[in-house]
């Protein structure tokens, strides 16, 4: 099953990415959101997101070289 909803795919560091993802279908603001990871590629961050809940339809991927403070600061909160 599906969701529409946005997904982003987050480079934090070298081999450690990390999938943000919204609670609620359509929702692309992520108002609310989910983390997942550390993955050591963007696959594995992702398989561990599609373990938990529903597949989000599609991914934006955000490499360590774009990532905002925004993305930073929600990884850093859950995981640092």
């Amino acid at each position: 099953m599906s969701m529409s909803r946005g997904c982003l795919l987050v480079e934090y560091a070298v081999g450690e990415w990390y999938c943000i993802v919204a609670i609620d279908e359509h929702d692309y603001e992520f108002s609310s959101f989910e983390v997942f990871g550390p993955g050591e590629t963007e696959d594995e961050a992702f398989d561990k997101m599609h373990r938990e809940c529903c597949n989000p339809g599609s991914s934006t991927t955000v490499t360590k070289e774009n990532i905002t403070e925004w993305e930073k600061e929600v990884i850093e909160k859950k995981y640092k």
